[in-house]
C-alpha cells in the first residue's frame, strides 16, 4: 500500500513545471476587441473636425526614410486648418526611432498633444485596424499614403473621395491633399 501523505509531501516540494511559451508565427497577430476602446461622447465627436494620423506612414514621407519632421509638420498644418488630430502609432515605432519602447505619454510630450489624442497600439497588433475603427467612430479623415486595400471590404468609408488625406515632403516643405492641391514639384516626381 502507498502512503498518501508521503506522495502529497513529495508533490508539494517538487518545483512546478513551467509551461513553454507558445510562439506565434511572424505573420500572426493578436486579436483585439476594438469595441473595448472608449472614445469621446457623440456630442464632442460632432462638434470637432477630426483627423486621424497614420503616424507609421507619415514618418516615412521624407525619402522613404524614418523622420519625425513630416509628422510635426502635418500636426501643425491640421491645427492651422482647425482640425483636431488624433495620432496612432504601431507598437514598434519607439524601437525604430531610438531603440526603446515608447508609450503614449512620451509621444504626448514629443508632439505637444494631449494624452487622450495619442495611441500606441499593443504589440503584435496591426495599427490599421485601430486607425480605421477610429476613422469610423469619429467620422474622421485619415492622413496617410496607405490605401488600406486589405481592409476596404470591412471599412467601406476608405473608398469615399476625400476621406484619405495624402501628402509628401519635398525640399523641407510639406504638401498635402488637405485643401487646394498644390502643384507637385519637379524634385518629387
Amino acid at each position: 500500500m502507498v502512503d498518501l501523505d508521503l506522495v502529497t509531501q513529495a508533490d508539494a516540494s517538487a518545483k512546478p513545471r513551467r509551461q513553454p511559451k507558445r510562439k506565434r508565427a511572424r505573420h500572426q497577430t493578436r486579436s483585439v476587441d476594438l469595441g473595448s476602446i472608449r472614445w469621446p461622447s457623440d456630442a464632442e465627436i460632432n462638434t470637432r473636425d477630426w483627423v486621424i494620423v497614420d503616424c507609421s506612414n507619415v514618418i516615412h514621407w521624407i525619402n522613404n526614410e524614418l523622420n519625425i519632421k513630416p509628422l510635426l509638420d502635418v500636426l501643425e498644418r491640421l491645427k492651422h486648418h482647425g482640425c483636431t488630430a488624433g495620432v496612432i502609432f504601431d507598437a514598434s515605432v519607439g524601437h525604430v526611432l531610438n531603440g526603446t519602447y515608447k508609450h503614449n505619454a512620451t509621444f504626448s510630450e514629443l508632439l505637444g498633444l494631449l494624452l487622450d489624442r495619442i495611441m500606441v497600439v499593443p504589440a503584435g497588433t496591426v495599427a490599421d485596424q485601430y486607425i480605421l475603427k477610429a476613422e469610423r467612430d469619429f467620422r474622421a479623415k485619415i492622413v496617410t499614403n496607405d490605401r488600406y486595400r486589405d481592409w476596404a471590404d470591412g471599412f467601406l468609408e476608405v473608398n469615399e473621395r476625400g476621406r484619405l488625406i495624402t501628402g509628401w515632403h519635398c525640399d523641407g516643405v510639406l504638401f498635402t491633399s488637405l485643401g487646394p492641391h498644390p502643384k507637385r514639384l519637379q524634385c518629387c516626381a
